[in-house]
């Protein structure tokens, strides 16, 4: 049992109280205290549940569990984390028994700062009050920067020397000592403010933070938390039919905190990491989301902590209520008026539906004036399906249209919008520009080529889920697309060129080429054939490649040096080595010319082949160029 330990001001950090105790028993190294408190080593006492808490619990007088809890409560951030992030005391099974258990409690706070925070002014009026000072814990919340009381922005270090209040595995002393300076913490100025507009928010966001966590210790499960801020979302009119309109709403929210403080607030905003911004709408992630970012969006969508508690209690209710039949009974009684009005949005929908099938249609059969039914079928299968299971009517009326080989179809009863018109040549227009600008970053690069295919121009524009591969809705990009795709054989020959000024000097050896290129050998023997006089030893810069490709004449749809001949394959495509043999005899020009293709379990026949021919040449030349 300890000889005596400091009980707890209003609002006072649990390392507070521990740094108090240090004082009263005039403990020069700060390693006895912690051995009479913890039975440990000095560590960081956290914001949350510091470690070998349950150590010193231990050693003070009471049950165990209430005096755990006390401390949680009133000395750390623990409250906060009940309500945002899960965590929970959980009681003993027996009133004897002094057992508990902490669950969801996260290993470290996300947008904490790994600082002590703290205001001369509170110093100073704690002294007045109480005959000393101590650190606050509303002051260490994550994203508070100034003081909820007096408005002004909080200091982690002293603004005379800069030496951080709090060190590493050390007891804070600073609000009783003065620093190594000799300055005390009231006599410091702060040399920083933040201007007037973030001010505006930044107090109020601190106040209600404070208000949060002195009211906060209710239990909330995912499911309750996430519908009171649905709620609130929908109430401010963040919605579109039943879904969150993200983009309006992270504009307004940049809008009312402004850019330069929710970036220091939050660091993920600061780094351009927001695609998980929202996940606190979404029962399965709302606890993962930092507390930083649940409050931001509680402080936008609430204000006051008061309101927000308001509409817990509501929630509860209302959660409680089905339970237990309450609400059941009250929707019996209206069901009928619901209901209608139920039909009456299905009607809207469906309407809806029909409308963009529609539309689809006509902009294909206004490119398409040829098309029969069956190449409806055809090339717009999941179009046509959705026309029949939806409109039956207008499937046949469209059918007929088509069988009496009509120009139009303004037999279906909406004409085609011009608003969806107009939408899809915006994003047709910029489309084909970004498709242009990346293929023709892709070719002119002096990295090793990558091969250009469609989705691989797409991927690089990020414009996949916006373009389809309907011609008639997206002409020019789908133009575009046709336009800069390569052959493999213009994608091999990249390779080898890539390869060769790589190596910046006449190789020894194919092996040498072949195998950075990373190209079939066979394959990669005839390209080096054929590109024996390119100057190994020019500069490798953006365009070289593509250049001396347009040099020779050689387009994207290349077929390679040797159209006629044909090739080992792999894998499933194999065919046998004689119907190989004979296919090549057959298309050669004379019995002198004809190509004997190599064995798949050996190399050295086709290496053999080759050095006959042109390559042996080359590379006969090349050695004897290097003798001299």
């Amino acid at each position: 049992m300890l000889p005596i330990f400091p009980g707890s001001f209003f609002d006072e950090l649990f390392s507070s109280r521990v740094s108090r105790f240090h004082q009263l028993r005039g403990h020069k190294a700060h390693t006895r205290t912690y051995k009479e408190l913890f039975d440990s080593a000095p560590f960081v006492l956290n914001l949350l549940v510091p470690a070998s808490l349950d150590v010193l619990v231990k050693k003070l007088p009471g049950n165990h569990y209430e005096t755990m809890k006390s401390i949680l409560d009133e000395n750390t951030l623990f409250p906060l984390f009940q309500t945002f992030g899960g965590s929970r005391i959980i009681k003993p099974s027996t009133a004897e028994s002094d057992d508990y258990k902490l669950s969801a409690i996260p290993k470290r706070i996300v947008g904490g700062t790994g600082t002590t925070h703290l205001c001369p002014k509170c110093v100073e009026d704690d002294f007045l009050t109480v005959g000393t000072p101590y650190i606050h814990r509303s002051h260490q919340i994550p994203g508070v920067l100034v003081c909820w009381k007096h408005g002004n922005l909080l200091l982690n270090q002293c603004s005379f020397c800069g030496c951080p209040f709090e060190r590493k595995r050390e007891l804070n002393t600073v609000p009783w000592q003065r620093c190594i300076c000799e300055h005390s913490v009231q006599s410091m100025c702060i040399h920083d403010e933040l201007p007037e507009k973030d001010m505006e928010v930044a107090v109020p966001f601190a106040k209600f933070c404070h208000e949060l966590l002195q009211t906060s210790g209710q239990e909330l499960d995912a499911k309750c938390l996430v519908q009171v801020y649905r709620r609130k979302i929908f109430e401010l009119g963040f919605k579109r039919k039943s879904a969150i309109t993200r983009t309006e709403m992270m504009d307004a929210i940049v809008k009312f905190y402004g850019h330069d403080l929710l970036a220091r607030i939050d660091t993920a905003y600061r780094n351009d990491r927001i695609s998980s911004w929202f996940n606190y709408i979404m029962e399965v992630s709302t606890f993962d989301v930092p507390l930083n970012r649940h409050l931001i969006h509680a402080f936008f969508l609430f204000r006051e902590a008061d309101v927000f508690w308001n509409a817990i209690k509501i929630e509860k209710n209302n959660i409680d209520g089905i339970e237990h039949g309450e609400v059941k009974a009250l929707k019996d009684k209206i069901s009928n008026r619901y209901r209608k009005r139920r039909i009456k949005n299905v009607d809207n929908v469906a309407e809806s539906k029909k409308s963009n099938i529609l539309d689809e249609l006509k902009l294909i059969r206004n490119n398409h004036p040829e098309y029969k039914l069956n190449d409806y079928w055809l090339s717009h299968f999941g179009l046509m399906k959705r026309l029949v299971i939806t409109c039956q009517e207008e499937f046949h009326k469209f059918r007929v249209s088509v069988d009496n080989g009509d120009a139009s179809i303004n037999q279906l009863d909406k004409p085609l919008s011009d608003m969806r018109k107009e939408k899809y040549y915006q994003i047709d227009s910029v489309a084909s520009g970004e498709i242009e600008r990346i293929a023709i970053s892709f070719y002119a690069s002096d990295e090793k080529p990558v091969k250009v295919t469609k989705n691989a121009i797409l991927k690089k524009t990020g414009l996949v889920s916006k373009i389809n591969t309907n011609p008639n809705v997206f002409p020019l990009s789908i133009q575009k697309l046709n336009n800069y795709v390569e052959s493999r054989w213009h994608f091999y020959a990249r390779r080898i060129i890539w390869a060769m000024l790589k190596l910046g000097k006449p190789a020894l050896s194919a092996s040498n080429i072949i195998q950075p290129a990373g190209v079939i050998h066979s394959r990669g023997l005839e390209l080096i054939k054929y590109f024996h006089n390119v100057k190994t030893t020019q500069k490798l810069r953006k365009g070289t490649i593509i250049g001396i490709i347009i040099e020779h004449g050689i387009g994207k749809d290349w077929d390679g040096p040797c159209p006629d001949r044909q090739f080992i394959k792999y894998g499933r495509a194999y065919i046998k080595q004689s119907k190989i043999q004979s296919t090549n005899k057959d298309t050669s020009n004379t019995a002198k010319e004809a190509v004997s293709i190599p064995d798949v379990k050996t190399k050295k026949l086709d290496q053999e082949r080759y050095s006959k021919h042109t390559v042996s040449s080359i590379f006969n030349t090349r050695k004897s160029n290097v003798a001299h």
